[in-house]
């Protein structure tokens, strides 16, 4: 009988191969929301079963018996972002008369500075292809990141501690009540503001929908 041991290895082998396969997609795609999904589902997913290899070989709080994750994870917590069924990508919505601020934390902590760009965002025309729609769009979002005229805002992030420094660390974005309805692109990328070039995308970005805020007629 195979052992249950040795299946999880057998596991954690085709999940490295198919790890090591979604993170090329990704790059080729230069960030498709679907990809970067399936890499970091893919890397819990080993996670979990490396762990399960570690405490069958009786190894416990050992540096070695963890495999390394992946560092400088970035998320919007609040509000909690929703997923588009059509692309899997992330979106928030934000009412900036009821809220300008978006809360948000860095997971597995290695870099001492972080920051965030908010582009504008191209429309894109409809094709009859679903597929070729998300392609064109992803590809749309992040040729329009890269270019200087589109970033709205670029700014250094602030932990809520004062200091990057710890293993996991809150921070806030506060959105200019100034900003215009309309769709942007946030990106959160672990490296200083004033170090970002445009072309730098991001494993980590929203599709960001301000709302038109309807001012009631005077009476």
């Amino acid at each position: 009988m195979v052992r249950k041991e040795t299946l999880v290895q057998v596991a954690v082998v085709a999940l490295s191969i198919a790890f090591a396969a979604v993170c090329v997609a990704v790059y080729l795609t230069r960030g498709n929301v679907r990809c970067i999904r399936a890499k970091l589902r893919l890397g819990a997913l080993l996670l979990n079963l490396n762990g399960l290899v570690a405490a069958a070989s009786g190894c416990i709080f050992t540096p070695t018996c963890y495999a390394v994750a992946m560092s400088d994870q970035m998320q919007i917590t609040d509000p909690v972002p929703t997923y588009s069924n059509e692309t899997g990508e992330a979106e928030i919505a934000v009412n900036l008369d009821e809220r300008t601020e978006l809360q948000g934390m860095v997971y597995e902590r290695q870099a001492e500075h972080f920051s965030y760009r908010i582009c504008a965002r191209p429309a894109v025309a409809v094709d009859a292809e679903p597929d070729t729609d998300i392609a064109a769009e992803t590809a749309a979002v992040n040729d329009a990141c890269a270019d200087a005229a589109n970033i709205v805002v670029q700014e250094d992030l602030v932990a809520a501690d004062g200091a990057f420094d710890q293993y996991e660390e809150a921070f806030a974005i506060v959105l200019d009540q100034a900003l215009p309805a309309g769709d942007y692109t946030l990106q959160l990328h672990p490296v200083a503001a004033a170090d970002l070039q445009p072309a730098t995308w991001s494993h980590y970005q929203y599709r960001l929908t301000i709302a038109d805020i309807v001012k009631p007629l005077p009476k």
